[in-house]
């Protein structure tokens, strides 16, 4: 008889673990969804004109914008987000998402990373996503590692979403900056 009040407690017990489980993983502040449905955990915007300027979101990422990448005043945000699809490398960074989508710089803006976990004998590359519908991260060449500040740097000749990583076994697509 106590065993099966014991068994009805751990069922009552465990049951109503589950709803709870189910109720705080299904609640996502609606505040905190970005557009494109990743997550957005910090985000600054800046109107930048002709003579270029800086988004900065400390302790994840940077973004110069020099002089003459614009050719008039352009609201920039930069955003980092949950990724919405996963990464062919190990992710060593935010993913950071730089709108309005479909922005070609005149000049290439420097995007700066904080990365982690990045050892001696990696190859730190830089994925990209086109647009918020993408359906396939784009490796892109270029990117610099400097170990002592911890940051890795591309140069981008448009707006996207971006994430260092590293063991990617694909080629790196050319990007030419000045």
């Amino acid at each position: 008889m106590q065993s099966d009040n014991v068994t009805k407690s751990t069922r009552r017990f465990s049951y109503g673990m589950l709803v709870i489980f189910a109720l705080v993983g299904c609640t996502t502040p609606e505040s905190k969804i970005a557009p494109d449905g990743g997550n957005a955990v910090q985000s600054a915007s800046k109107s930048v004109n002709e003579a270029g300027g800086t988004i900065d979101l400390p302790g994840n990422a940077s973004l110069w914008i020099p002089e003459g990448a614009v050719n008039s005043t352009t609201e920039l945000t930069v955003t980092v987000i949950e990724s919405p699809l996963e990464l062919a490398g190990d992710v060593k960074s935010s993913v950071i998402r730089i709108e309005p989508f479909g922005l070609e710089f005149s000049r290439p803006v420097r995007l700066t990373l904080n990365v982690k976990g990045v050892s001696a004998t990696d190859t730190l590359r830089t994925e990209q996503l086109n647009s918020s519908s993408a359906t396939e991260w784009e490796l892109i060449g270029g990117t610099s590692y400097d170990a002592s500040t911890e940051t890795a740097a591309i140069d981008l000749a448009s707006t996207g979403i971006f994430a260092a990583s590293t063991s990617i076994s694909c080629t790196p697509k050319t990007v030419t900056s000045t």
